[in-house]
């Protein structure tokens, strides 16, 4: 084939990609955002900030009640979104498509800039075949961030080894693997990478201590939040911390909770759910690094023995950690994988046969796909409509508002306090109107989504 045909021939399959991935993750996606526990919490602090002027210390917390604190970039990060939409969760859409949008614009420029065109278009077509994935790519929480954080460690490492002697890119290398840790605990394994990495580039260009110190001390500046909250609260959040990794009990652990999540995770690829298949999927990974790092030379060598570190590294960590994650936990992994794979079909020039077998996983996969894309009657948009129907029928002040559960409470009072509602707090008050998810058979006036609302007589006009 001519590098002209086979120029095209890749543009044609970079649009086809294209079409996909905007279909699987941006159709129906305004009526699919949800607004429940996290989208709440963050909204509730953003409204804090800007409305009170408070200083928030404190992010997502990790795991569950029983954990400890995180800091709270992600929520200073929504704020330009949520100032656009006047503080309306409405903003998370927007969040949502510029992620995605940037989560595939920086895998296309790392994996052709550290690779070729053919590598990134080998990850992309893999990365849009996983439907997991597909559901956190426009997902408005804090996973769908760690991808980014996992390219770009990818970029920088090509970048240090390259000139390691400038101490801007040490700075802000270290800033932007302690902002991403703030994202999500699981990216602390791709800090444990980014650790070997440096450290390898170290040794190999004969690098003073001082590079990997201005890396760490970078890195723990992020932490400056937590610290300042610490300080405070007698160390709340510190002991949290111990505790959550250090207390539980051996007998309580189960070292291979992770390998059934990995399962589900890497279902997509292998299409039979067996835990001993994907076992010896991730297990072939192993020997398949340290070939191509043998066979490599410059930042790919490094990227390649730290790549089979991370992976031994992932299944001590949680192996340790002894709980089952969700399957989210590994999306840090993901590029890592891909690489590997994209690299191995170009090596060996099987790309017809990787086209081929994804297609077939496409076919196979697609009424996944379908159903993830399908229209979520409890989602933001249907919220909004049961506001907006409220407002119109009721005005916003005059009655009494109750719900058929707290955490529908949760969620309307911010939408209507967003709104400007004033609702009477007069136990006594006749006139209210009430909430339910489901619909309430016995008491219904409107059906909006899953959601219904009942008006007292005395209010319907």
């Amino acid at each position: 084939m001519s590098k002209p045909s086979k120029k095209i021939l890749l543009y044609i399959f970079l649009f086809s990609i294209l079409i996909f991935l905007f279909y699987t993750r941006i159709n129906n996606l305004q009526y699919r955002i949800p607004f429940s526990f996290d989208q709440i919490q963050f909204s509730n602090q953003i409204w804090h900030i800007v409305q009170n002027r408070d200083i928030v210390l404190l992010g997502m917390r990790v795991n569950n009640d029983l954990g400890f604190f995180l800091a709270p970039y992600f929520t200073y990060l929504l704020i330009p979104f949520y100032l656009l939409t006047a503080l309306h969760p409405g903003a998370l859409l927007i969040f949502a498509i510029l992620s995605f949008i940037l989560t595939f614009g920086l895998m296309l420029f790392t994996f052709t800039r550290l690779w070729s065109y053919q590598h990134a278009l080998i990850v992309l077509a893999l990365w849009s075949i996983n439907y997991h994935v597909q559901l956190n790519d426009v997902s408005p929480w804090t996973p769908a961030l760690i991808p980014i954080g996992s390219v770009l460690t990818l970029l920088f490492i090509k970048v240090i080894f390259e000139k390691p002697e400038r101490y801007f890119t040490w700075i802000l290398f270290g800033l932007i693997q302690g902002l991403f840790f703030h994202i999500h605990i699981q990216y602390l394994l791709i800090v444990g990478f980014s650790l070997i990495s440096l450290f390898l580039i170290g040794k190999e260009k004969k690098l003073s201590r001082k590079y990997i110190g201005i890396f760490l001390i970078s890195f723990i500046f992020t932490f400056f939040p937590l610290l300042i909250f610490d300080l405070r609260h007698d160390f709340l959040n510190a002991k949290l911390f111990i505790g959550f990794f250090f207390t539980s009990s051996s007998a309580s652990k189960n070292y291979f909770s992770l390998l059934p999540v990995l399962t589900n995770f890497f279902h997509p690829y292998l299409i039979i759910k067996n835990d001993i298949l994907t076992l010896v999927f991730l297990a072939l990974s192993i020997p398949t690094s340290w070939y191509l790092y043998k066979n490599s030379i410059g930042y790919k060598k490094i990227i390649y023995l730290t790549s089979m570190s991370t992976i031994v590294l992932t299944f001590l960590f949680f192996g340790y950690y002894g709980k089952r994650p969700s399957e989210y936990y590994f999306l840090f992994s993901l590029p890592l994988f891909l690489m590997i794979i994209s690299e191995i079909t170009v090596r060996f020039k099987q790309q017809v046969f990787l086209a081929a077998l994804a297609m077939i996983l496409l076919i196979i996969n697609f009424p996944t796909y379908e159903t993830n894309v399908k229209i979520n009657p409890t989602s933001l948009y249907f919220m909004d409509r049961v506001v907006d129907f409220i407002e119109k029928n009721q005005g916003i002040s005059g009655y009494r508002i109750s719900y058929s559960d707290d955490n529908l409470a949760s969620s309307f009072n911010y939408l209507f306090r967003q709104k400007g509602f004033v609702f009477s707090q007069e136990a006594q008050e006749k006139s209210f109107v009430h909430i339910s998810s489901p619909p309430d058979k016995k008491l219904m006036t409107k059906i909006i989504g899953n959601y219904g609302v009942y008006i007292s007589t005395d209010l319907i006009r």
